[in-house]
């Protein structure tokens, strides 16, 4: 409307005016008016940018962007009217003056030809010559189609050098008509579209006027990143994409609140180990005044060359604009977080998303472990903390004279400092003596100094803390079991870094009334190779099995009963035979072992975990170094009681000839392992995992922790899915992959590390 205004104003001026002189002095002074006001505009956003006088907002148009506009026109204008004009240029002027005649027709007939151009093929160009050379031929087919009229209007077509009509004679032209009534049409067909949708019949915000302009960025380059004009948005992370966000519609403005989404090759990141699969390091913020600001996203289909990124618009986009101040990081290990986008938000249409060149941080720095343990059982081997620094910017690596800088890394909070070794290109690294620190979370980093500016890698966190053993025991019945079930447990075995497990074996096997002396030999043969070849333990276990209490000369007892309803005697527990009875029947069991070529047992558990004070004061007296045989104290859903009670969180301790649940002045020399992760038979594997979960809640320890498991072969398959659940956890803590304190062990080793 003002422009229009300004056309009326002029367009009387120049026909109550014949007076050159007097038209030239009010063009110039319009013209230097508008050229001031946009400058002054130009000058106030520098500091202030205000959306009514930014020059850069086209739409809506700004005060700035409408006087250089008119500003442009007007000097023009004085140009033109006032530049020599030699006779050997004539064909200039005329040319330039038949332009003006019919400057809409050929404004029109422009805009059309560019979006017949975008819609029919539309590829873009980045290489100047190219550029230059398409606009002048759409400038030259403008004008000519313009000139496709010979009867209404100037036209190139016209005899004669560059005739034109007489003036009086113009009249609308049909196309006009045409393109008046169908521009009406498309306007009216946009404002009733879908009226459930408030992106048509939208109107200028109040903040769009008065509220502070937000420009598009400048494309970010890694020289922005090297001298520290571009603020990454946090330290932790590795490395940024800029995202640009375009609407190609021509009418229709994206609106703040709209979900858009773009895609990204998720799976190759990860493969690279920039990502995690679960792609819970992918953040996605947008840079507004003048700091980051969250924006609500969500990802969809990770660990893909697929993955999408829906997001929340966070600012309108008028029609043919552009926000490129999106960014896409990745890489951290602690993303902040976030919102997700609203359900009930419409989804946005015509637009598209041009990610921009990738960008490192500086420095980027990793460890290739986050815990390091204090104290770790026999066997096991102490891994290195290392410290990786890849320096992304060559010219950071030698200083002025050509001499390779020195990185130093820093260990926050602490006074553990010092240089990093040189060893590749652009890559440093130190092993962190972690060992020299307590218990606790910290966080390592490293700089160098460029110059005068010490520029910082992100802070890599790691922990320092005891360890959580895990013990997977395994309790033989005196059954045979089938080869089917001795293979499901060497690949389950295997599927869980080839976990250690305790074995209570029970000597019963070898007796000829259960199974052939060859049968119970093969089964022999395959738990010592399992422990030859994965460190697995074979110790004591028994049931008092009618058969296998006479063999060992002892009159078997029938009652009590704890409920499991064996003929056999299976379920009579070891607490109904005296301390001189139950003597017997564990020598029998060792001499048993090493007949048959077992090790000598130094471990033990009762069956159904029934052992008294008695019990243990036997085992202490015969030179066992532990049992394993305490738990809580109801069992059995409830029909039997056992002489235990211990808890989730019980920790290896010497038992009190007192009393057996706690240590004590009249502690006995045996350790007492206690079964606090539960056993796979009369629990599930939610609930085991709870238990694991009771001990570690994934914070260091100060403490060291043991969480033992129990499953049987005999209910393999039922067990086997438990046990995959528990190991399915413990596996994604493990000491081995730096992921965590978690170490697989025998209790032979919990032993060595408790006594």
């Amino acid at each position: 409307m003002p422009v229009l205004l300004l056309g009326m104003y002029w367009g009387h001026f120049l026909h109550t005016h014949e007076s050159r002189p007097a038209r030239y002095r009010q063009a110039f002074v319009l013209g230097l008016v508008f050229a001031g006001i946009a400058t002054i505009s130009t000058l106030v956003c520098r500091v202030t940018p205000i959306a009514i006088l930014d020059p850069a907002n086209r739409w809506p148009p700004s005060i700035g962007f409408i006087s250089i506009g008119l500003g442009f026109s007007f000097g023009m204008h004085l140009i033109f009217s006032l530049a020599p004009q030699p006779r050997w240029s004539k064909w200039f002027w005329q040319l330039l003056a038949y332009f003006g005649l019919d400057a809409f027709d050929l404004f029109t007939v422009h805009i059309v030809l560019l979006y017949f151009y975008r819609f029919i093929w539309g590829r873009l160009y980045a290489d100047t010559l190219t550029v230059v050379l398409f606009t002048l031929a759409l400038f030259v087919l403008s004008v000519l189609t313009s000139s496709l009229h010979m009867n209404n209007s100037a036209s190139l077509f016209k005899k004669g050098p560059f005739a034109l009509e007489p003036p009086g004679r113009r009249r609308f032209k049909k196309r006009y008509l045409l393109g008046t009534a169908a521009f009406i049409s498309v306007i009216f067909w946009n404002l009733n579209h879908d009226l459930n949708i408030v992106t048509y019949g939208e109107t200028i915000g109040r903040d769009e006027v008065i509220g502070q302009s937000l420009r598009q960025l400048p494309i970010i380059t890694s020289t922005h990143i090297l001298e520290g004009v571009f603020r990454w948005y946090e330290e932790s992370y590795i490395s940024m994409l800029q995202l640009s966000v375009i609407n190609e519609q021509g009418w229709v403005s994206l609106k703040d609140g709209d979900t858009l989404t773009f895609r990204i090759d998720h799976q190759a990141l990860v493969l690279s180990g920039e990502s995690d699969a679960d792609g819970s390091d992918l953040t996605l913020v947008y840079y507004g005044t003048d700091d980051y600001e969250s924006v609500p996203y969500q990802i969809l289909d990770p660990d893909t060359n697929h993955t999408d990124i829906m997001f929340t618009l966070k600012r309108r986009i008028a029609p043919e604009m552009a926000d490129n101040r999106y960014f896409l990081y990745w890489g951290t290990i602690a993303p902040p977080v976030h919102d997700v986008p609203d359900a009930a938000a419409g989804s946005a249409e015509g637009y598209r998303i041009d990610p921009g060149e990738r960008h490192s941080s500086l420095l980027v720095a990793t460890l290739d472990r986050t815990w390091q343990l204090v104290s770790l059982p026999a066997g096991v081997q102490k891994l290195p903390l290392t410290l990786t620094v890849r320096v992304t910017d060559p010219s950071l690596v030698t200083d002025a004279a050509g001499a390779v800088v020195t990185l130093w890394y820093r260990v926050e909070g602490t006074d553990l400092a010092g240089p990093m070794i040189a060893t590749g290109d652009s890559v440093y690294t130190v092993e962190v003596p972690a060992d020299a620190l307590e218990t606790g979370s910290y966080s390592v980093s490293a700089y160098l100094f460029a110059g005068e500016r010490q520029i910082q890698s992100r802070s890599v966190p790691f922990f320092v803390s005891e360890p959580v053993l895990v013990a997977w025991t395994m309790d033989w019945e005196g059954w045979d079991v089938s080869d089917g079930i001795l293979r499901s447990i060497e690949n389950q075995v295997n599927r869980h870094d080839n976990i250690p497990i305790t074995h209570f074996f029970s000597p019963r096997v070898f007796l000829e009334s259960v199974m052939p002396p060859e049968r119970a030999e093969y089964l022999v043969t395959k738990v010592s190779t399992w422990a030859q070849k994965y460190r697995h333990e074979i110790q004591l276990h028994l049931h008092m099995q009618f058969d296998m209490v006479e063999a060992a000369g002892v009159t078997p007892r029938t009652e009590p009963r704890w409920g499991y309803k064996s003929g056999e005697g299976y379920d009579v527990p070891t607490t109904a035979y005296t301390a001189e009875e139950f003597t017997k029947i564990v020598q029998w069991g060792e001499h048993q072992f090493i007949a048959n070529g077992l090790p000598s047992p130094v471990g033990y558990r009762a069956g159904g975990w029934f052992a008294d004070e008695s019990t243990l004061s036997v085992l202490d007296s015969l030179g066992f170094l532990y049992d394993s045989s305490g738990r809580e104290q109801k069992m059995w859903g409830g029909s039997a009681t056992s002489p235990w009670n211990l808890g989730s969180t019980t920790q290896p301790y010497h038992p009190s000839t007192a009393d057996q649940n706690k240590s004590g002045p009249s502690a006995l020399g045996l350790l007492e392992i206690p079964n606090n992760g539960a056993d796979a038979y009369g629990y599930s594997g939610e609930q085991m995992v709870e238990r694991f979960n009771a001990n570690f809640s994934g914070e260091p320890l100060t403490g060291k922790k043991v969480v033992t498991f129990i499953s049987h072969p005999e209910w393999q398959r039922t067990d086997e899915p438990k046990m995959d659940e528990v190991l399915g956890i413990t596996d994604e803590h493990l000491y081995s992959a730096g992921q965590g304190p978690v170490i697989y062990v025998t209790l032979g080793q919990v032993y060595a590390l408790w006594k």
